[in-house]
């Protein structure tokens, strides 16, 4: 080979990688311009979103979904979006397609469990909801999984499910003990789960790191009031007022304190006298509001109450009388309206029955 066509070899090497490294950089160029598109779009769906305009989101999502097929960011932004404006199959479609690709990622899992809700799959999305735990969040992912827990929590308080309700909030109370609006959370439904003293010792913790946090002292006053201790409840209630003396529910709350109060028979400091008293009018309260049930309905009330005027005043009286009420409630029937309307004398019955 002569020196003229090695170097005509040389030159259309050249050329040809030149036009190659062209072709490579009009690629990345083009690339780089569909991903800067892509990211501005679903930016603006983001906000769309937040603002509770779904559809509008979803039109956003859909072109950034298309423009870079790769990214689980967009397809994912994609099915929420269409879950938000009701599309629940395509969402449904959408994350599937995630989970198959990787089905540890915590974010599909998370979507998928909240896609099964909407469908009123309950168990498929508990399921989904500890798999999302359990599973990969980029960066570590310790916020998203306690995140996660507390709207499982939440969905279990939707739906009554108290044990398990309690099993998700246990773990949760040492980090809700840093993160005062986490706290109130977790707080208000370990109340839901049935155990007021945990939900005092979580409002409890946050008035130590804020003692003027209003809603803490109402919150503590509620735990206080459904666990049966009506003093604390009130000096709860009371520290409501006092540091917002606008605070009107928390006023009506000390007015319902009161009547409480006055009906239970339980304190230990009571005298006889006002013991007997208490009961006597406890028994009263549950006669009148049974016997606004239908006929056929209320339970028959017979008899006076054992303190009756002229009668012997005794501790054991006064026990009958709560014995008698107590007696009473039980048979009550579940759709007596009266019997639901009372609220002070619920809270009293309830915690008399449940001793």
């Amino acid at each position: 080979m002569n020196r003229i066509a090695a170097g005509a070899i040389v030159s259309i090497a050249a050329i040809m990688l030149a036009l190659f490294s062209i072709d490579r950089y009009l690629a990345n160029l083009e690339q780089s311009e569909l991903q800067k598109e892509a990211a501005g779009l679903a930016q603006e769906a983001q906000r769309l979103l937040a603002s509770g305009n779904a559809r509008e989101a979803v039109v956003r999502y859909q072109r950034a979904h298309f423009l870079v097929r790769t990214s689980p960011d967009y397809a994912l932004g994609y099915a929420q979006a269409l879950l938000s404006a009701g599309d629940v199959a395509r969402a449904d479609s959408i994350v599937g397609e995630q989970l198959e690709q990787n089905s540890n990622d915590g974010r599909a899992n998370l979507l998928m469990a909240r896609v099964t809700r909407t469908k009123g799959e309950a168990s498929q999305a508990d399921s989904f909801y500890h798999r999302a735990i359990y599973g990969v969040w980029p960066n570590g992912g310790a916020a998203d999984r306690e995140r996660v827990r507390l709207e499982l929590a939440d969905w279990l308080a939707q739906r009554g499910a108290k044990d398990e309700l309690l099993a998700e909030l246990l773990p949760l109370q040492a980090a809700a003990r840093d993160n005062p609006a986490m706290g109130r959370k977790v707080a208000e439904l370990l109340l839901a789960a049935g155990s007021p003293a945990r939900a005092a010792d979580q409002y409890q913790a946050l008035l130590k790191t804020n003692p003027t946090d209003i809603v803490a002292y109402r919150g503590l006053g509620e735990a206080e009031l459904h666990r049966g201790d009506y003093g604390a409840a009130q000096r709860a209630f009371m520290n409501a007022v006092r540091h917002d003396g606008t605070d009107v529910e928390s006023a009506k709350r000390l007015q319902t304190l009161g009547v409480i109060v006055s009906l239970d028979p339980t304190p230990r400091r009571l005298s006889l006298p006002e013991k007997c008293e208490r009961s006597t009018r406890l028994l009263a309260r549950v006669m009148d509001d049974l016997s606004a049930c239908e006929p056929a309905q209320a339970p028959d009330t017979g008899g006076m109450s054992a303190n009756a005027k002229g009668s012997i005043i005794t501790n054991e009286t006064a026990e009958m009388d709560v014995s008698r009420a107590e007696q009473l409630w039980r048979a009550r029937p579940p759709n007596c309206p009266a019997a639901q309307q009372d609220q002070p004398l619920k809270f009293v019955m309830d915690k008399l029955t449940a001793q």
